[in-house]
């Protein structure tokens, strides 16, 4: 059940994020452009404003959602995800 709950919280980040990321399972993928910075600088950015991700490549962002995180840290992460995304215009 609480994995199952996880991967709601997946999907609403996806949802949230109003087409920047794909869910599947508990996990969000977020690309990259290709002109835009590196996802290892993205995510150094991320976790300056307090959002944990993780480069899953050159241009790939992964998040992941577990039992730790509520229905506001998901809201949080997609205004900051989103915040970082657009300000640099490293969204695919």
């Amino acid at each position: 059940d609480r994995l199952a709950a996880d991967h709601v919280r997946a999907g609403r980040l996806a949802e949230l994020l109003g087409g920047l990321g794909r869910a599947g399972t508990n996990i969000v993928q977020v690309p990259l452009r290709g002109d835009g910075p590196p996802s290892r600088d993205v995510v150094a950015e991320l976790a300056g404003r307090g959002v944990l991700a993780q480069a899953a490549g050159e241009r790939l962002l992964r998040l992941v959602t577990h039992r730790d995180l509520s229905d506001t840290d998901i809201a949080r992460a997609a205004d900051v995800l989103r915040a970082v995304l657009l300000q640099d215009g490293s969204r695919q």
